[in-house]
């Protein structure tokens, strides 16, 4: 029997307005992913595999398929289920997951991309760029490295030098939680919505949200041009700052405060905050200061609102506010107990109250100060 001669595999045409990413051209290499769509612009949104290929660290053994794991579920053999997800060797490094970032080009008026072709021989992406479907137009390639985690574009150069480009980035599923011990005693998995990831929230956790979060403020708020979400992690249940239970009762952890505080006054500009505090001697971190702070100015109101944490445990530290400011507002976030916690019996241990002493950080706390309208001076 002849076998006939061996072909390239044939285009796949998409034809544009391509109005959500996954409705977009796909190009990848297996480790990072491209999705190229658009309307009157063309975007590309850029992710990586990483974590979600991985379970703890180890790859998913050869030979597991969704049937496989169908059937074991059938069958009620947690001993098959849990086959392909073997347990995190101490000492090994879990994976990261990189967050999605998205480039966004316009074109000179008139222009836009009309169509594209997925070319699989080549693994490049030709997109026909005009102001309409009978024109001559012009063709942009995205190319991706076969092994690196990089792409390109080339094409006409003239089309090339008139494009004007964005970046656009989102970072994704931020929190504090403790990798060990996040199930109950006697968790069973697969069985039907199991109580799992659960963490309980202390004080001194939300100190470390709130200096997370801090860092989060200074370096997006000064990106926001370009970082245009960042989101939380889980929000109910899951490591989240939210808790519920079957048929009954819902409350707020430690943690919901800092953020919630950031969501209503973290917004507008990162103004100059000089912060100089005593610093307590770490073995994995060297020095750290006790206070970190972040100022923010509101554009409309011109009010500023510093965001505060103190670290030290036994002693409450006096935050200077420069003169012509004014103190309109303390609100603090502390707890005698650093292993306190929010629970169902007790929903309320924790939770924002003025401050006893305005301007005064109390001992392991979180602070949100909002101050007097600013001028152009630094806090």
């Amino acid at each position: 029997m002849n076998r006939p001669p061996e072909t390239d595999p044939l285009p796949i045409p998409w034809h544009f307005p391509l109005r959500r990413p996954h409705a977009g051209v796909p190009l990848g290499n297996g480790t990072q992913g491209l999705l190229c769509w658009g309307d009157e612009t063309l975007c590309i949104t850029i992710a990586r595999t990483g974590f979600w290929d991985l379970r703890d660290g180890r790859d998913i053994p050869p030979g597991t398929t969704f049937k496989k794991l169908r059937q074991a579920l059938v069958a009620g053999d947690d001993a098959a289920l849990a086959s392909p997800f073997p347990t995190k060797k101490s000492g090994e490094h879990k994976p990261q997951q990189l967050g999605g970032g998205r480039l966004e080009f316009t074109f000179p008026a008139g222009l836009r991309p009309l169509d594209a072709t997925l070319d699989l021989a080549t693994a490049t992406v030709h997109i026909r760029v005009g102001r309409h479907r009978d024109d001559a137009p012009k063709v942009l390639r995205i190319v991706q490295a076969h092994e690196d985690e990089v792409c390109w574009i080339e094409g006409d150069a003239d089309l090339l030098e008139s494009i004007s480009a964005q970046i656009h980035l989102a970072f994704d599923e931020w929190n504090v939680w403790r990798w060990k011990n996040l199930n109950p005693p006697g968790f069973q998995p697969w069985c039907h919505a199991p109580q799992q990831v659960e963490q309980t929230y202390t004080m001194a956790e939300a100190v470390i949200f709130g200096s997370l979060l801090l860092t989060l403020l200074l370096t997006l708020l000064r990106n926001a041009d370009r970082v245009r979400i960042a989101n939380l992690a889980q929000l109910v249940n899951a490591i989240a700052p939210i808790m519920t239970t079957p048929g009954g009762s819902t409350w707020r952890q430690c943690i919901f405060y800092p953020f919630q505080h950031a969501a209503r006054w973290g917004k507008g500009e990162v103004i100059p905050c000089r912060v100089s505090s005593p610093t307590c001697t770490t073995e994995e971190f060297g020095e750290v200061p006790f206070v970190e702070a972040v100022a923010v100015r509101d554009p409309v109101t011109a009010q500023i609102t510093i965001f505060a944490i103190n670290r030290k445990l036994d002693g409450s530290l006096q935050l200077q506010i420069p003169n012509g400011l004014e103190i309109l507002e303390h609100i603090t976030l502390t707890h005698a107990d650093p292993g306190a916690s929010n629970r169902l019996g007790n929903p309320d241990s924790i939770r924002p109250t003025p401050a006893s002493e305005s301007g005064v950080l109390p001992s392991l706390s979180w602070n949100v100060l909002r101050l007097s309208a600013f001028s152009n001076q630094p806090a």
